[in-house]
């Protein structure tokens, strides 16, 4: 029975590693990338300015890709995209309706589809407070990246989160996350330390206009972005 588990099982690993060296080869660290980036035949837009690779690794043991793109200066962390792809291994022929887009506390969400087995096509603009797990490959290498060159990041950043399937292959998953550093709007954010609480909530923000326009901003850029994100080849 041993010896049955350990040729079963070696194969994947061999799968794993090939899959993880892949991605590793094609996408190495500090590489810079300007206007898009593109990963297993999708793009993904980028804001204005150089966007470095600082994570790299595998998810759900080989059927996702993981990317951490970040743009900094002077040891600050100016803002991060975590890009989530599928694998050239995923055999994947739908997916479960995301939740997270489902839920009412959220500042601003935009569901173009969101039903169990159909395309993907959603997005939506929320407060994170960050707190970073280096249990995954690609969040490890983030962390050692930011440790090595000093960078600081705020205790909370705006998330622009964004979904998208294929339309004709619904195993085709792409998920970006835009992170913005409200502390270069000139917000403090050295006292968040809890989503419920923060100032940024939907329940307080509305009390300062200065944190809505900021908000407002990141959902028009949002809103741009999300256009912008393509998953199978245009028409």
């Amino acid at each position: 029975m041993k010896k049955a588990f350990f040729f079963v099982i070696l194969p994947s690993l061999f799968i794993i590693g090939c899959s993880l060296n892949r991605l590793k080869e094609n996408y190495p660290i500090d590489k810079k990338y300007y206007g898009n980036f593109t990963i297993n035949g999708k793009t993904v837009p980028l804001p204005a300015g150089e966007w470095g690779v600082a994570g790299r690794g595998t998810r759900n043991i080989k059927d996702y890709y993981e990317v951490w793109l970040i743009n900094y200066n002077n040891r600050t962390m100016n803002g991060a995209i975590y890009i989530m792809s599928d694998a050239p291994f995923n055999n994947y022929i739908g997916y479960k309706k995301n939740s997270y887009a489902e839920r009412k506390d959220i500042y601003y969400v935009e569901i173009n589809s969101n039903s169990e087995g159909d395309p993907f096509d959603l997005w939506l603009v929320n407060h994170s407070v960050i707190k970073l797990s280096v249990k995954r490959q690609a969040n490890k290498e983030l962390y050692e990246y930011l440790k090595q060159r000093n960078i600081s990041i705020p205790k909370l950043m705006i998330q622009s989160f964004h979904v998208k399937t294929g339309s004709k292959d619904k195993g085709k998953y792409l998920r970006v996350e835009y992170y913005y550093n409200p502390e270069l709007e000139g917000f403090d954010s050295s006292y968040e330390n809890d989503w419920d609480t923060s100032a940024w909530h939907p329940l307080r923000v509305s009390k300062n206009p200065a944190k809505v326009a900021y908000l407002n901003k990141v959902v028009q850029q949002g809103k741009i972005l999300h256009r912008g994100i393509q998953v199978e080849p245009e028409r």
